[in-house]
C-alpha cells in the first residue's frame, strides 16, 4: 500500500481509499486527473517544449545541418540548362534539315540518273521528262540532246507532227537548221508518197 496526497486539503491518505479520510475527497477522481496529469508530465518530460523546439530548430538552421528542412520549393532554372536544351534543339533542327537536304539530293540523283538510263537507250520521251523537270548536274545539256535526238528519232518515224512541236524546243541553231531540213524533207517525201 501507498501513500498519496489528497488533492483537496494536501494530507496523505491510502492509494487504496476511495475518499480522503480528513475531507472527504473522491478519490478515484483524484486517481483518474492523476493519471492524466501524470500521463502529460511524461509527454512533456519525453519531448522537448515548443520554445526549445524552435530554438533548436534555429540553431540548426544557422549550423546548416537541420534534420528537419522545411524548404520552399522555389524553381530556378539555371542558365547552363538553358543553354544546353537550346543547342540540343538547334542540333535536332539542323540534323532534321540536313536529313531532308540528303533526301532531296538522293531524289534527285536518281531522277537524273533515270533520265541518262532513258536517254543511252533512245527511249528520249521518258528521258525528256525527267531532265525537263530537274537541275541536277548537266541536265540542261541533256534535255538539249534530248530534245534533238527526239525530234530527229519522230521525223525518222514519220510523226511529222510531234516532230514540229519539239523543233520548237531545239535551242541550238545550227541543229534547229539540220532537223528543219530533214523535217522539211521528210514532209516532202510524205507529200510525193501520198500521190503515188
Amino acid at each position: 500500500m501507498a501513500l498519496i496526497k489528497c488533492s483537496e486539503c494536501g494530507k496523505e491518505i491510502s492509494d487504496k481509499s476511495s475518499v480522503c479520510i480528513h475531507c472527504g475527497y473522491p478519490i478515484s477522481e483524484m486517481k483518474q486527473k492523476g493519471e492524466t496529469l501524470q500521463e502529460e508530465l511524461l509527454l512533456k518530460e519525453s519531448r522537448p517544449s515548443l520554445e526549445n523546439e524552435l530554438s533548436l530548430e534555429k540553431q540548426l538552421k544557422k549550423d546548416g545541418n537541420s534534420p528537419i528542412k522545411k524548404e520552399k520549393k522555389n524553381f530556378k532554372i539555371k542558365p547552363i540548362y538553358v543553354l544546353g536544351m537550346v543547342v540540343t534543339v538547334i542540333i535536332i533542327l539542323v540534323g532534321a534539315s540536313q536529313y531532308k537536304k540528303n533526301q532531296k539530293g538522293n531524289n534527285e540523283l536518281q531522277a537524273y540518273n533515270n533520265a541518262v538510263y532513258a536517254y543511252e537507250n533512245e527511249n528520249f520521251q521518258e528521258a525528256y521528262a525527267y531532265f525537263s523537270n530537274n537541275e541536277y548536274k548537266d541536265s540542261k545539256d541533256y534535255l538539249e540532246k534530248t530534245v534533238e535526238k527526239y525530234t530527229e528519232s519522230l521525223i525518222n518515224d514519220n510523226s511529222l507532227e510531234e516532230a514540229d512541236k519539239y523543233l520548237a524546243l531545239v535551242n541550238n541553231e545550227v541543229v534547229k537548221k539540220d532537223l528543219e531540213k530533214k523535217l522539211t524533207y521528210a514532209h516532202g517525201i510524205l507529200y510525193i508518197r501520198c500521190f503515188k
